[in-house]
Formats: structure tokens, C-alpha cells, sequence
């Protein structure tokens, strides 16, 4: 029992030194002057203008015509006695086949035309 209240005794005294070093502040408000404080200037030369020269106008090279020796139609209907529509024209059968896919998963029949 003894032992408890040194112990206790010893972790009360330990946390109290421990919270007053931590918390140790000056006892009295800080005065701070009232007027900010006025540093001298220092002297820097003037800046003068950069001018550079105009730039040239290049022309933007054009992209070379690929010929496309194939295009996808991609057709939709609503039911079976509706006309087919065209939804779109494109040159990759891939994403022919997606935009098939999308139309299809809406509810459409579809099919991919190809030329």
C-alpha cells in the first residue's frame, strides 16, 4: 500500500513538473509598437523593358490524306418492322462493333455494315 501511494505520488508530481515547463510564458502581456517599422530602402536599378523580335508565322503542316479503303455503317432499328436508320459512319470496325453494342443494350436491333 505504501508502495501504490509512492508511486502515485511520484506520477502527480511528474505530470505537474512536465505541464508547468511546457506551459512557462511570460507573466505579462508583450507590447508590440503601435507604428509599423520602417526599413530602409534599398536601391534597385531600373528595370528597362525586354523587347523581343516578332515572331514569324509558320505555317501549320496540313495532314496527309490516308486513304480509307473500308467504312462501317452502323444501323439501328426499333422492332423488326421499323426501317433501319443510320446512327453513324466510321472507319474501325472495332468501334463499329461498340457502338453496336451500346445501341444494343438500349434495347435496339443493330447491325454493322460493311463497305
Amino acid at each position: 500500500m505504501f508502495r501504490k501511494m509512492t508511486l502515485g505520488l511520484a506520477a502527480c508530481v511528474l505530470t505537474l513538473v512536465t505541464v508547468s515547463t511546457a506551459s512557462a510564458q511570460f507573466p505579462f502581456r508583450q507590447q508590440f509598437p503601435q507604428q509599423p517599422v520602417q526599413f530602409p530602402q534599398q536601391h534597385f536599378p531600373q528595370q528597362q523593358q525586354v523587347h523581343f523580335p516578332p515572331q514569324q508565322q509558320v505555317p501549320f503542316p496540313q495532314p496527309l490524306p490516308i486513304p480509307h479503303d473500308h467504312h462501317f455503317h452502323v444501323m439501328y432499328r426499333t422492332c423488326f418492322t421499323a426501317p433501319w436508320q443510320l446512327f453513324r459512319t466510321v472507319d474501325c470496325d472495332e468501334y463499329a462493333h461498340e457502338l453496336a453494342y451500346r445501341l444494343a443494350r438500349r434495347g435496339l436491333q443493330t447491325k454493322v455494315v460493311h463497305h
